[in-house]
């Protein structure tokens, strides 16, 4: 019994250690190496927290903007981008959790990247491993030659004259909405025509309807019975607050074990 407590006593100190440098290399080496990267080729950022990156900042700024901001643009309702632009340019990188993002807004170089066509400028793994259920193996998530083959199928139908046929159903859409939130305000507002739209809804119609003309064509209605049922997807999974946090996807909690169920 003597001889047994050291080899357990041993045994048990060596996972532990395992235990720990796989944690520290799954928590923080691995993202840091990435940073070390590109800190060599001369972009910095923003200086993440161990677990939640710049999700905490991203956070304190979002709640600083008053409920009804005045809206110059995107930078304005997302404010952190804004900040880190003036601090570290408009090429920086940045950390949702464990997630290593390169945040571009120099126009030359997003050209750049739009005609770039290697086939080793893939998709991020965490699309798959986090959303996967959710976004399935279409254009966003594909690599490789399943890219590839995507790519050519869908390219004819996005070409600038069947695109050109579209702006009229878009403009005829846009209307349709402008006039049904200008019914709200002749109806709701007050005095001095200002009432509160929640737009969410407004929007999704708006973006249903257009896609489900385009893809469907006649048998638009069909597509009126898919999007609520993605919508119910998107739900059920759960919203993007865990996306990026080591190790969050193998909690138990609701929206993952939906997401367990949906990809099996």
């Amino acid at each position: 019994m003597e001889d047994i407590f050291p080899l357990f006593f041993s045994t048990a100190l060596l996972l532990i250690c395992v235990f720990l440098i796989f944690l520290y290399y799954g928590v923080w080496w691995k993202h840091e190496r990435c940073r070390i990267k590109l800190r060599k080729q001369g972009i910095t950022g923003p200086p993440p927290s161990v677990i939640f990156g710049n999700i905490p900042e991203m956070k304190r700024m979002e709640s600083q903007i008053s409920d009804t901001p005045k809206i110059d643009g995107c930078l304005t309702v997302l404010p952190y981008f804004q900040h880190w632009t003036n601090n570290y340019g408009k090429l920086f990188r940045f950390a949702l959790g464990g997630i290593q993002l390169l945040y571009v807004s120099n126009v030359e170089m997003v050209k750049e990247i739009s005609r770039f066509r290697s086939l080793e400028l893939g998709k991020p793994a965490y699309l798959q491993n986090e959303r996967g259920a959710l976004l399935g193996k279409g254009l966003i998530t594909a690599n490789g030659a399943a890219w590839s083959h995507q790519r050519k199928t869908i390219t004819p139908q996005l070409c600038t004259e069947k695109i050109k046929d579209m702006v009229k159903l878009m403009v005829e859409s846009g209307n349709v909405l402008v006039e049904t939130w200008e019914k709200i305000i002749e109806s709701e507002g007050d005095d001095n025509g200002i009432v509160e739209i929640m737009v969410d809804q407004h929007m999704r119609n708006f973006t249903s309807y257009i896609a489900s003309k385009m893809i469907f064509g006649n048998d638009h209605h069909k597509g009126f019975k898919i999007f609520p049922k993605c919508q119910a997807l998107i739900e059920a999974t759960g919203g993007a607050t865990t996306l990026g946090i080591p190790f969050s996807r193998f909690i138990p909690n609701k929206a993952n074990r939906t997401a367990w169920k949906l990809s099996r």
